[in-house]
């Protein structure tokens, strides 16, 4: 029997790829709810939202935010964390420029018949900054060093915190703050951080060395970074 997603009981695929209308439907309903509010707001949103879509919520949590089922404060500030984090831009606001593209797009949500018109102009400024930070991010150079720290059991099998899959030890990668993920999804959580100084997913703390236990791994990530850094 093929497995099923938790979410959407489809088979075929699991939640990490699920692509349900009412996921997509409750960010779109996200990134536009977190242009008007505060954090703090958003996070009271989110509790009445609970209430009626607690499955959505989790779901979200789980394919987005990479975390398991824990306390719902926590999956809150997961969501109101990776909203806040990939939907609001800091517009330079070059002689009251930010505060005049917020009230047109008050004024369209205002008027139903500019409703098109508002939607359109969301997606350019947008797609503008979202430009500029794949730009960014392209030409991201990595101050970390690799180590290596040979172990005896690399054969044996466990799951990747961020991915959910299951490889052997000797594919994993542990951060200096000692949480351990697999090599592909290190380097694809240090090319999607936006900060100056990308950080350990699960905790924050700034990535300074990645340790593998066998030297094919330390050679992929030391020959990824420096080939990352010469681009």
């Amino acid at each position: 029997m093929s497995r099923r997603c938790s979410f959407c009981r489809t088979s075929g695929h699991n939640v990490l790829t699920c692509n349900d209308e009412r996921l997509i439907n409750f960010e779109v309903d996200c990134a536009s709810m977190c242009q008007r509010i505060s954090r703090s707001d958003f996070h009271n949103w989110l509790t009445g939202y609970y209430t009626y879509n607690a499955n959505v919520l989790i779901a979200f949590a789980v394919k987005k935010c990479r975390i398991r089922l824990t306390s719902i404060n926590i999956i809150f500030d997961a969501i109101t964390n990776y909203i806040y984090n990939n939907y609001t831009y800091n517009f330079p606001d070059v002689q009251g420029l930010s505060t005049e593209i917020v009230n047109v797009l008050a004024n369209m949500r205002q008027n139903n018949e500019y409703e098109n018109m508002e939607s359109a102009l969301i997606n350019d400024i947008v797609s503008g900054f979202l430009f500029a930070q794949m730009r960014q991010s392209i030409s991201k150079k990595f101050q970390i060093e690799t180590l290596l720290e040979e172990q005896n059991e690399t054969l044996l099998e466990k799951e990747c915190n961020i991915c959910f899959e299951s490889y052997k030890s000797s594919s994993f990668v542990a951060l200096n703050c000692k949480h351990e993920f697999c090599s592909s999804c290190i380097k694809k959580s240090l090319l999607a951080d936006k900060r100056e100084k990308p950080c350990c997913a699960f905790c924050r703390t700034e990535d300074k060395t990645l340790t593998s236990n066998i030297s094919n791994t330390n050679d992929e990530m030391s020959n990824w970074i420096k080939k990352n850094n010469t681009k």
